[in-house]
């Protein structure tokens, strides 16, 4: 950090220049970037045109941002909204009765032949026989049926991933059951998979696993909606597409990072386009300040604004953000193009944002005589406003059963590289 500080520089930039009877020639059209008419111009021009939004969120991909799920996850997610409470059922067959008694149902991400949109739910089970003559004849078995899973809308930020066991469709079953005909077993095998399909149809129904909501960040026009879902079975993940109303550039994609690493059970992954579009958005919004004093400090009429220009990741392990500082009052005007590095680290409270590197790329009038005194202007209140509503939206924790407090998703993990920023998270 440089210990000179900007507005000792402007300071006496602006005495020089008072000094030489250029006050008035330089703030009122003198040419040379100090035009602070031309840049108060140019500067109204870049934030307009930042942070837009679309009238509505797309409903297709490709998707700036996206969640992964393992099997763990669903299951864990799964068993949260389930009745846990499951009653026997007793029934009749010719000579001897059956009485079923089912387990929690869980998932396999697996693939189903005839069925793209579906995964398998696998019911397991204990049974009793009750032959008459021989008494009763214990055993027990699983059950595995076809599963269909998709999105429904709740609301237009809300949106649930549903396991529609209301749908789904009898597999196989494994059933061990001693001392009875093989033709007493056929008979049994026949009723085990009746009740077990229509078990899981009508004690479950359509499932809601998750609900995705909208961000918990600036104002309540930017918004987050969930698509898709994919089924990835190789990998043993679904991915839901997660998708905004910001006006994104066309090339703003996630690729399909479907696996996950060892010890993770969910991922979720952020181009920087979005980050960037957001924190351009909360610029415009003021929930990021945008105009500051001379010193860096915040100050609504202040005669300094900052743009953020560009975001990208790269193999670095850092995400590279430029910046502009205008100048467009107090006689001397100009700008300074910045380019800082942002590190990325996990704490207890999830991923936290550290900027270095400043570097001026570029500038005009008073912004060429910036140099490294920005070092102290961009490390005060900008930088801490910017890094802590970038970690917000990276903390994205807006997901979950519709009982708030169930699911407490933790991050174990962080990668960047040039497709985007991964972070990696268990559930509590």
């Amino acid at each position: 950090m440089m210990n000179k500080p900007i507005n000792n520089t402007l300071a006496a930039l602006a005495l020089a220049g008072a000094a030489l009877g250029l006050g008035g020639c330089l703030g009122g059209g003198g040419g040379g970037g100090f035009d602070c008419e031309a840049q108060t111009e140019a500067f109204d021009e870049t934030s307009a045109e930042q942070g837009l939004l679309q009238a509505e969120v797309p409903a297709e991909g490709p998707f700036p941002m996206a969640m992964v799920l393992s099997t763990s996850a669903v299951n864990k997610l799964l068993a949260t909204v389930l009745d846990q409470d499951l009653p026997a059922v007793r029934e009749e067959v010719d000579i001897f009765s059956v009485t079923f008694q089912p387990q929690l149902p869980t998932i396999e991400i697996a693939s189903v032949a005839q069925c793209p949109g579906c995964v398998i739910t696998s019911l397991a089970f204990d049974i009793q026989v009750d032959t008459g003559v021989l008494g009763e004849i214990s055993g027990g078995g699983n059950a595995r049926l076809a599963l269909p899973v998709g999105l429904a809308p709740i609301s237009n930020v809300k949106t649930g991933l549903v396991a529609s066991m209301d749908e789904a469709s009898f597999l196989d079953l494994e059933l061990t059951i001693g001392d009875l005909s093989t033709q007493d077993v056929q008979l049994v095998e026949d009723v085990i998979k009746n009740i077990a399909t229509d078990y899981v149809r009508e004690r479950f129904g359509a499932v809601e696993v998750v609900r995705f909501d909208s961000w918990k960040l600036g104002d309540d026009e930017m918004l987050l909606a969930a698509r898709g879902p994919m089924i990835f079975p190789e990998q043993g993940t679904i991915v839901v597409g997660l998708h905004s109303n910001l006006l994104l550039p066309a090339s703003t994609t996630i690729e399909e990072q479907a696996a996950l690493p060892e010890g993770s059970e969910l991922g979720l992954q952020i181009h920087p386009e979005l980050l960037l579009t957001a924190m351009q958005r909360m610029l415009n919004t003021g929930a990021i300040p945008r105009e500051y004093d001379a010193s860096g400090n915040t100050d609504r009429r202040g005669d300094h604004q900052v743009t953020l220009d560009a975001m990208s990741s790269s193999d670095s392990d850092k995400l590279n953000t430029s910046f502009t500082i205008w100048r467009t009052g107090g006689g001397l005007c100009g700008f300074a193009q910045v380019s800082s590095d942002m590190s990325l680290s996990l704490d207890a409270e999830g991923v936290t944002l550290e900027a270095d590197n400043f570097q001026i790329t570029d500038g005009e009038g008073i912004g060429m005589l910036l140099s490294d005194a920005a070092n102290s202007w961009l490390g005060g209140d900008f930088l801490q406003s910017l890094t802590e509503n970038m970690a917000l939206a990276i903390n994205y924790r807006e997901f979950g059963v519709e009982e708030e407090g169930e699911v407490q998703p933790k991050a174990n993990g962080l990668k960047i590289d040039g497709r985007g920023l991964s972070v990696f998270l268990n559930l509590d």
